[in-house]
């Protein structure tokens, strides 16, 4: 064989083993992980059937959230309407507590909640209550 056949065939076999190794490149960067927060201990009944619970009017409810929320950034509403609410931080979680307003008085209700993980994903869970009449 002459030299330039050889050249040309070294050349095509650099350009398909080049193609291979290009396209066989994986993305080595480890997944970002995120533990998202967790909502427990809740101090009301969520209105289910056949039970269908009330909880009293204007009363106050609380529940938990896991540490790894960030607690500034928890929004609580209920038919559109943003709820007061007070967080009191201990060592493994926070303690959510919050005051249905009178408007909600003898009706069915979604209560919403949003909050972001301190690593930066988010959770976003509700439930649905029956408020009693006054």
């Amino acid at each position: 064989m002459k030299i330039i056949t050889k050249c040309q065939l070294a050349a095509f076999i650099a350009a398909i083993v080049f193609n291979v190794t290009a396209s066989a490149y994986s993305d080595d960067k480890p997944e970002e992980y995120c533990k998202k927060p967790k909502f427990t201990d809740l101090n009301f009944k969520p209105y289910m059937e056949p039970e269908k619970a009330e909880v009293p009017a204007e009363s106050q409810l609380s529940f938990r959230l896991s540490v790894d929320a960030d607690p500034k950034t928890l929004v609580i509403s209920a038919k559109k309407e943003e709820l007061v609410t007070k967080i009191d931080t201990k060592s493994s979680f926070h303690q959510v507590t919050f005051t249905l307003p009178a408007s909600l008085t003898g009706s069915i209700v979604r209560i919403n909640a949003h909050v972001k993980a301190t690593l930066k994903c988010d959770e976003t869970v509700g439930w649905l209550v029956k408020v009693a009449d006054k």
